[in-house]
């Protein structure tokens, strides 16, 4: 994984073309590609070790883009066995336990999303206790706090000839004042954390 910022020369440029997956970083959001679903946890964890109470991630992205994965990796940093963090497709909410409590929810079979306030998800954002990951979140949009960080997973667009490759991108947007700061972190996160374990070869831009 390589990091470069957004708007670099030419080139800084040419260097990306060599580069394969990398972390594109602006403002207030950041785009990184994983090559499979271990990474995809590994950046995960990377964002997990930053979050607190009250923090709300909100992911969307199409059926199988790894949504579940994607909470598994926080829950691991949350102190949660990543084992036990399954898809709440069915039971609409989980609630786990772990260094900081997790509340996970999905509103992708939900006639009226507004169900899963009814269900205890205002709840879980009201009380501010545990940090709370909800997937499909683009069917609440209207209804999201706007503290948060939405992250969007998909696939590397293939050519023509190819399937779905393994490899995924992550785009993530921060919203309102914590929103940034967790892009922020995450960004610190990637370009020192994963290069720190071997995983990635990460250079962070200004």
């Amino acid at each position: 994984m390589k990091a470069d910022t957004v708007g670099a020369g030419p080139r800084d440029e040419g260097r990306r073309a060599e580069a394969g997956p990398h972390m594109a970083v602006s403002g207030v959001g950041l785009e990184l590609a994983v090559a499979d679903e271990s990474e995809l946890q590994a950046a995960a964890g990377a964002l997990g070790r930053y979050l607190a109470p009250g923090d709300c991630i909100a992911l969307s992205g199409p059926l199988g883009a790894g949504k579940t994965t994607f909470t598994r990796g926080l829950a691991a940093a949350l102190g949660v066995d990543p084992g036990v963090v399954t898809s709440p497709t069915f039971a609409l909410l989980h609630h786990y336990h772990g260094r900081l409590p997790l509340c996970h929810a999905d509103t992708y079979r939900l006639d009226d999303p507004a169900e899963l306030w009814e269900l205890g998800l205002a709840d879980c954002l009201a009380e501010r206790q545990a940090v709370v990951v909800i997937e499909w979140a683009e069917r609440l949009r209207e209804s999201l706090p706007p503290e948060r960080l939405d992250v969007t997973i998909t696939w590397p667009r293939p050519a023509a000839s190819q399937a779905l490759p393994a490899g995924r991108v992550l785009q993530a947007v921060g919203r309102g004042r914590r929103g940034q700061e967790l892009v922020e972190a995450w960004r610190q996160a990637l370009g020192l954390g994963l290069a720190a374990g071997g995983r990635a070869d990460a250079r962070a831009g200004p």
